[in-house]
């Protein structure tokens, strides 16, 4: 097989994989929404992290409708019409199906919900650093966040929530109804404040969760309402591995240099990167705290 064939060969493989995957993703979407194309379309990005018409158009199909319709997926997806003339897709009865679309619709209930509870922990941040009545640095809550909960405010923590590594992109698009955002011209700073009282979106986040999660709101509605001090509620146990990462980067501590002509010259500290500040300062805290106690 010469070297053409085998790219080929591999670029069909690939389109079978990635159609096999969007219809996996496309049954799954039917089964936790009504059928409808529109109400499909916007849960589409929110479950899978795309949009169902541009996957489709890379695939050859004109859009995701065209691809439900398809010979491709005759096997799994039904259209029917309702008495107003509205299309409905539905599934097949199969109880392979049925277990995947029970686990998919579990997975997705506890993404939503952990992103829910995200937004009211970085709204209640952003009081606390004085957002009711100023505009706060991004830059402001990640030290905060990282004090307060021991683990860094960056692209991975947005993924998570959000699937966006972009922390831009979140705001805008999931704290629509919590904080105002603006972007800084002469630095490109990001800047936040809350939109409303936090009372009030409080009320609207605690009614969410009760709403569509049908979860326990008791411990969030008997926080206090007024700003609170920034300070470390997590305290981290230091593991041996640790232990040693922070003597070695420890910056009071000056090597001199043996080979150094003037005896007694020490050489100068090496500077500290942002993973090895937040790993003193979080030392910092928890000794602090045990001295305290």
């Amino acid at each position: 097989m010469d070297f053409i064939s085998r790219v080929r060969l591999t670029a069909a493989t690939k389109r079978e994989h990635d159609l096999l995957a969007f219809k996996v993703d496309a049954m799954c979407i039917i089964g936790a929404s009504d059928g409808t194309l529109s109400k499909m379309s916007q849960l589409f990005p929110v479950l899978c992290g795309t949009n169902p018409d541009h996957t489709a158009r890379a695939l050859g199909y004109p859009n995701f409708e065209k691809f439900l319709e398809s010979e491709y997926m005759r096997d799994a997806v039904e259209r029917k019409f309702e008495e107003d003339g509205k299309k409905v897709f539905s599934l097949y009865p199969d109880r392979r199906i049925d277990r995947l679309l029970l686990i998919t619709e579990k997975s997705a209930e506890s993404e939503l919900h952990g992103s829910v509870q995200f937004r009211y922990k970085l709204c209640k941040l952003v009081r606390d650093l004085g957002g009711h009545s100023n505009l706060v640095p991004l830059q402001t809550v990640q030290d905060a966040y990282f004090r307060r909960y021991n683990e860094p405010l960056d692209k991975r923590c947005w993924f998570e929530h959000f699937e966006t590594r972009s922390a831009q992109r979140a705001l805008h698009f999931y704290f629509i109804n919590e904080l105002s955002c603006t972007i800084v011209e002469e630095t490109g700073v990001i800047e936040m404040m809350l939109k409303y009282p936090f009372e009030d979106i409080k009320k609207n986040i605690i009614k969410e969760i009760k709403s569509y999660h049908g979860s326990d709101t008791t411990e969030i509605e008997n926080e206090p309402l007024e700003p609170q001090p920034i300070e470390q509620v997590n305290l981290h146990v230091l593991t041996e591995p640790e232990r040693r990462a922070v003597q070695y980067f420890k910056p009071n501590i000056r090597v001199q240099s043996a080979s150094s002509e003037e005896p007694g010259r020490k050489s100068p500290a090496v500077r500290l990167g942002l993973g090895e500040r937040a790993m003193m300062a979080s030392v910092a805290k928890t000794v602090a705290a045990r001295r305290n106690a």
